[in-house]
């Protein structure tokens, strides 16, 4: 009994001993997506699309300068795809082109590690880990550009269809730098995400596309 209570009270202290932290934090991203299957020559160009991501995230102090931190993130990945051509009018050419943005709002939550160069208050950082993801809903916006881009339509996406994955899995690496301030501690970060599975999934003409993103994020966190 006595042994049990040595080792409760250890456990209480190292607990309490360390540091934990809870951080919001926002940003800007840019998804875009990889889309294998389509012969290059035909597939319109692919271009990146941005949106402010929201989460919430939990550090625990492993050591000095090694955390275990979790998220929990609100965000949207996709792309869009767009085909512009000329059409000649005497000596002018009319520039016309239509484009299909494809967006799907995630739920996020990475598990990462993250190191700590120094223990100032000014401490640069590197970290990474797996991330799993599922999606909320989605939408498909056609455009056309004439002169001027004005909205066709948009789409509800169908993510219970068997062509789309609403669970994706995938990698988070980002580095940065925070500081104590007397507010709490802010840091700003650079990341990068790479999804490990498909979002898309045409077997039948074997098209696959999957997600990646760049991003910048800041954050403001509270340890205690």
């Amino acid at each position: 009994m006595k042994k049990t209570l040595v080792l409760l009270a250890m456990f209480c202290a190292t607990f309490v001993g360390a540091q934990h932290l809870v951080e919001l934090h926002t940003g800007i991203n840019f998804s875009n997506a990889r889309i294998s299957g389509i012969n290059e020559q035909i597939l319109p160009s692919s271009d990146f699309i941005n949106h402010v991501p929201v989460g919430v995230a939990y550090e625990y102090a492993v050591t000095k300068n090694l955390s275990a931190r979790t998220e929990l993130n609100y965000l949207r990945r996709g792309f869009e795809i767009r085909q512009n051509f000329n059409i000649p009018i005497g000596s002018f050419d009319l520039p016309v082109g239509a484009s299909a943005i494809t967006r799907i709002n995630y739920l996020e939550i990475p598990l990462m590690l993250k190191y700590y160069f120094t223990e100032s208050n000014i401490r640069p950082y590197v970290y990474g880990g797996p991330s799993v993801s599922y999606g909320l809903n989605g939408t498909i916006q056609e455009r056309a550009h004439l002169l001027i881009d004005f909205n066709v339509a948009t789409q509800n996406i169908n993510l219970d269809n068997n062509n789309f994955n609403r669970w994706e899995a995938g990698a988070r690496a980002g580095a940065g730098i925070s500081f104590k301030t007397p507010i709490g501690i802010l840091s700003f970060e650079g990341q990068y995400y790479h999804s490990l599975t498909d979002f898309f999934d045409q077997p039948i003409v074997d098209i696959h596309a999957h997600s990646y993103q760049l991003g910048f994020q800041v954050g403001l966190a509270y340890s205690f």
